[in-house]
């Protein structure tokens, strides 16, 4: 376990499920319950990559950060997330797609050891899950 990491998972289906339990107690602590859905999807996607891509348990952090919060998941992998092209009828290669919609921003620190790979989430920013293009859709007279 990283001196960084409040939690440390191994490459377990059980893993993702820990994850999430982990981030809501976070959260519920820093009184963000609003963001618990949204966190919990992300880590879940990044937990279930660490296993699968890396072959590596993984460390989680939770923190608030200038009026975001921030989670961090570290792997024992170098290899840099890739985004894929898919078609609609693929399983996988959605997870960038899902980060960078949910999430305000989001990047990947390379170290000796691995990566981390982090997302902020804005408890303020609004998430159209279905854009429009009907003006009425937004407020717009």
């Amino acid at each position: 376990m990283h001196p960084d990491d409040r939690l440390w998972l191994m490459p377990a289906p059980s893993s993702a499920r820990f994850a999430r339990q982990f981030v809501a107690d976070e959260l519920i602590k820093l009184e963000l319950r609003e963001l618990i859905d949204d966190v919990s999807i992300i880590v879940t996607e990044l937990v279930n990559n660490a296993a699968v891509h890396a072959g590596s348990g993984c460390g989680l952090d939770l923190c608030e950060r200038f009026g975001r919060v921030r989670l961090s998941v570290k792997d024992h992998s170098q290899a840099m997330p890739v985004r894929r092209r898919v078609s609609e009828w693929s399983e996988r290669g959605r997870g960038l797609a899902m980060v960078e919609s949910v999430g305000t921003s989001w990047g990947v620190e390379v170290s000796p050891w691995g990566k981390r790979i982090w997302v902020d989430f804005d408890p303020l920013r609004p998430i159209e899950a279905f854009p429009s293009s009907d003006p009425r859709a937004v407020g717009l007279p």
